[in-house]
């Protein structure tokens, strides 16, 4: 092809025609073998996207397969040690019949070790125990069925599930009745504190001293310790 260009000097801007030799054939051969070379690198392009495609979803396939291994691996240990472990519920079942059975047979255990401890802290310094006895529900002494029952009071204090009676001196019958009313009344454990004998020592030995007493009172249901009971640490 013979292109040829020429200014004039009489119109410096004119420029002359093209003329281009090259046959229209030898055009198109060059705009085909240009098309098969772009056709040739998107082939090839799509190949190497498709191959990395391919090279992802293999690995995510073999990681999963991995994974799905190595469950059914666990699963087998596991289905293989169910056995040993069979008799599990059997033992936690008969734990559980075992407890709910000591909690019925204690429902009514009183822990006397602490409710001692508490009384002798609400004994004031002019009263002093001598003689202290204790029966719960279904022992011989005061006991009328399954519930202690107190002489001196009707309705709801009439019962309870145990009795304590106190033998002691005082310097004066108003010490006794003032730990009667304050100390021992405010115990949601107790409830009818009350005097059945008092007097002097001169009426029964003959000598002069502090007033000497006798005198009960009714254990409620608030003194069991409910310690065995299920759910109760």
């Amino acid at each position: 092809m013979i292109e040829i260009e020429t200014q004039t000097h009489i119109n410096p801007g004119a420029v002359l025609p093209r003329v281009n030799l090259i046959p229209a054939a030898i055009h198109e051969r060059l705009r085909t073998a240009r098309a098969r070379r772009v056709a040739a690198a998107l082939v090839a392009a799509s190949f190497v996207v498709t191959g990395g495609f391919w090279l992802l979803a293999h690995q995510s396939v073999t990681s999963a397969q991995a994974r799905v291994d190595a469950a059914n691996t666990t699963n087998a240990t596991l289905q293989s040690q169910a056995t040993k472990y069979a008799i599990v519920p059997q033992i936690k079942a008969q734990l559980d019949a075992a407890k709910s059975q000591l909690a019925s047979a204690m429902s009514t255990d009183i822990r006397f070790s602490y409710l001692l401890n508490d009384l002798s802290l609400t004994i004031p310094p002019n009263v002093a125990l001598t003689q202290l006895s204790i029966s719960t529900a279904g022992s011989s002494a005061a006991s009328t069925g399954s519930s202690i029952v107190s002489p001196n009071t009707t309705g709801p204090l009439a019962t309870g599930v145990g009795a304590i009676t106190f033998q002691g001196t005082a310097t004066s019958i108003n010490a006794v009745a003032t730990w009667l009313d304050k100390a021992l009344a405010n115990s949601p454990a107790y409830a009818n504190p009350f005097v059945t004998n008092v007097g002097n020592p001169t009426q029964a030995t003959g000598t002069t001293g502090n007033t000497i007493f006798t005198s009960s009172l009714i254990l409620m249901p608030n003194a069991y310790s409910h310690r065995f009971d299920q759910g109760v640490n």
